[in-house]
C-alpha cells in the first residue's frame, strides 16, 4: 500500500492514471466497452461499515465489513473477474 504521506501528489496522479488504464483494459477484455469512469461509478457505491466493539476488558475490537453488491454491481464485477472481499484490515494513519 502506498503511504500517501511520503510520495508526491503527481506519483499519486501517475497510479491513478495506470489505474484506470488497467480497469479500461479490463472492461475492453470483458466487453463492457472502454468508458472504466462508468464501472468505476457503479462499483464505487458499494459500502463499507465499520463495526467497533468494546470488550469488557477496556479493549475496542474494529472491524471493516464490505456490503452485498447489488445485482448490477454482482454483474459487473463478475465479468469483470473481481469478487468483493466480505471484510477489510483497518489501518490508522
Amino acid at each position: 500500500m502506498v503511504d500517501s504521506r511520503r510520495v508526491s501528489p503527481a506519483m499519486l496522479s501517475s497510479q491513478g492514471r495506470q489505474a484506470t488504464r488497467l480497469l479500461g483494459a479490463m472492461c475492453k477484455s470483458a466487453g463492457l466497452g472502454d468508458e472504466p469512469r462508468k464501472v468505476l461509478d457503479e462499483i464505487a457505491t458499494v459500502r463499507t461499515v465499520d463495526v467497533n466493539l468494546s470488550t469488557r476488558d477496556g479493549r475496542e475490537l474494529c472491524k471493516r465489513c464490505v456490503g452485498k453488491s447489488t445485482d448490477d454491481q454482482a454483474i459487473l464485477l463478475h465479468k469483470l473477474g473481481l469478487t468483493l472481499p466480505r471484510s477489510l484490515e483497518v489501518v490508522d494513519l
